[in-house]
C-alpha cells in the first residue's frame, strides 16, 4: 500500500518530517511531524537502496543550486514506518560536490542505482547495482563534461568505487541526461540532450545510451549428465517478437507488458551432433491487483523448428483454477494436427481454500489426409 512522507522542505532551519502508512481504504494512520536538525539543507530521494522490497530514503545535502554538497544520509526502511539510519553512505562522504542525483536502474538487476550529473563542470558518475552498469553508445539542466566514475551497489545500501564507468569519456560535453527506458528492457538508458543560451534550451542534437548487460539470474546453458549441451535464450515482453498483450481485462484484473524476461528460444544437443531448437512466444498475461498476483499467460506458443510443428497451450486465469491448462492444439501450417480440450471442477473446502480436479478431457486428430478421426473423451469421477 501507498504511504505518504510530509517533509518541511530544504530550506527550514529545523526540518520537520511525518510518515502517514496507508490503511488500503483510501485513509491514513496519521502521525504528527517530529524535528530532525540533522536533516538541515537535506533533499530526500525515494528508492530501494537494498532490495529488501522496501522503500528507503537517501538524504543528500544540496546547495541552493539543487547539487550535492558531499554529505549524504542513507536510511533503510524497517517496514513499520521507521528506519535504520547511516551517516557514511558507502564511506563517500564528502566526495562529488557539485554533482546532481538522478535515480535509476542502469544494470537491470532490480536495485536503485544513482547517476550523478556534475553541472558546473561537467562529469558524470553511477552509484550501480552490481558494478556491470555500463552503457552503449530523469533530466539534468546543467551538462556534463563526460568523465565518469561507477559506484556499484552491493544492495545492501553500500558501494563499492569503480572509476572508467563505460569508457566513454569526453563524448558528451555540453549535454544533460535524460533518464528513461527507452527500448524496454528493464534499464535505465540516458539519453544526453545538448544544451545552450542561458536557458539551457535544446539545441535539437541528441545521443542516446543504451544500457548494456545481460540480464541478471538467468540460466543461460545447462549441461546434462551425460554431456549433452542446452542453451536458452531470453527475450522481455515488451518484444513483439516473444509477446502479444491481451486488452481483455476487467477491474481487479490488468494485462500486463513490461521488462520481465522470458525464455524465447532453447537449443538442444540431438546426441549426434546436430542441435534441436524450439521458439517460444507468449499472449496474455494478467495480475490480480486484490491480492491474486500474477495470473500467468493466457497462451503459450512453441514450435518446432525442425518440423514445424506449432504448439499452442491455452491456460485458465480464473481462480480457482489459474494456471491448468484448458487446451492444448498442434499444427502443420493451417492444418490441425491433434487438439484436446480440458474441463475442470472443484470443491469447496472452507474459507477460501479447493481442490481442484480435471472431470473431462476430450481429445480429437487427423489422419495424413487431413480427414477428422474420431474423437476420444475421457471422463473423470
Amino acid at each position: 500500500m501507498t504511504d505518504l512522507l510530509w517533509y518541511q522542505g530544504y530550506s527550514a532551519t529545523t526540518p520537520q518530517l511525518a510518515i502517514w502508512l496507508g490503511l488500503g481504504d483510501g485513509t491514513f494512520n496519521t502521525a504528527s511531524a517530529t524535528s530532525y536538525s540533522s536533516l538541515t539543507g537535506y533533499t530526500p530521494y525515494f528508492a530501494d537502496f537494498n532490495g529488501d522490497g522496501k522503500t528507503d530514503i537517501l538524504w543528500d545535502k544540496i546547495d541552493s543550486n539543487g547539487r550535492t554538497q558531499g554529505q549524504r544520509q542513507l536510511w533503510l526502511s524497517k517496514g513499520d514506518g521507521t528506519f535504520a539510519t547511516s551517516t557514511n553512505v558507502g564511506g563517500q562522504d564528502g566526495t562529488l560536490s557539485g554533482y546532481r542525483a538522478h535515480i535509476g536502474d542502469f544494470n537491470g538487476d532490480g536495485l536503485a542505482d544513482i547517476l550523478w550529473v556534475q553541472e558546473t563542470g561537467g562529469s558524470v558518475a553511477q552509484l550501480g547495482g552490481d558494478g556491470s552498469g555500463g552503457a552503449t553508445n530523469g533530466s539534468s539542466s546543467g551538462s556534463s563534461s563526460g568523465a565518469r566514475v561507477l559506484w556499484a551497489g552491493k544492495g545492501d545500501g553500500s558501494f563499492t568505487v569503480i572509476t572508467n564507468f563505460a569508457g566513454q569519456n569526453g563524448t558528451v560535453v555540453g549535454y544533460a541526461a535524460i533518464l528513461g527506458d527507452f527500448n524496454g528492457d528493464g534499464k535505465t538508458d540516458i539519453l544526453w540532450d545538448s544544451r545552450s543560451g542561458t536557458d539551457t534550451r535544446s539545441t535539437g542534437t541528441r545521443v542516446l545510451w543504451l544500457s548494456d548487460g545481460a540480464a541478471p539470474d538467468l540460466v543461460t546453458a545447462i549441461t546434462t549428465g551425460i554431456g549433452a549441451n542446452v542453451a536458452v535464450t531470453y527475450k522481455p515482453l515488451t518484444s513483439s517478437a516473444v509477446y502479444t498483450k491481451d486488452n481483455t481485462a476487467v477491474d481487479p484484473q490488468l494485462d500486463l507488458q513490461g521488462p520481465m524476461f522470458v525464455v524465447s528460444r532453447v537449443d538442444s544437443a540431438n546426441g549426434i551432433g546436430g542441435t534441436v531448437s524450439s521458439t517460444y512466444a507468449y499472449v496474455g498475461a494478467k495480475a490480480d491487483q486484490s491480492g491474486r498476483g500474477f495470473l500467468g499467460f493466457r497462451q503459450m506458443v512453441v514450435t518446432d523448428l525442425q518440423t514445424n510443428i506449432v504448439s499452442t497451450t491455452t491456460y485458465r486465469q480464473d481462480y480457482p483454477y489459474t494456471f491448468l491448462a484448458s487446451s492444448e492444439t498442434k499444427k502443420l501450417g493451417t492444418a490441425t494436427l491433434n487438439s484436446t480440450t480440458n474441463t475442470y471442477g472443484s470443491t469447496a473446502l472452507g474459507g477460501t481454500r479447493y481442490q481442484v480436479f480435471l472431470t473431462q478431457s476430450q481429445a480429437s486428430s487427423a489422419d495424413l489426409d487431413g480427414s477428422a478421426l474420431p474423437t476420444a473423451t475421457s471422463t473423470y469421477q
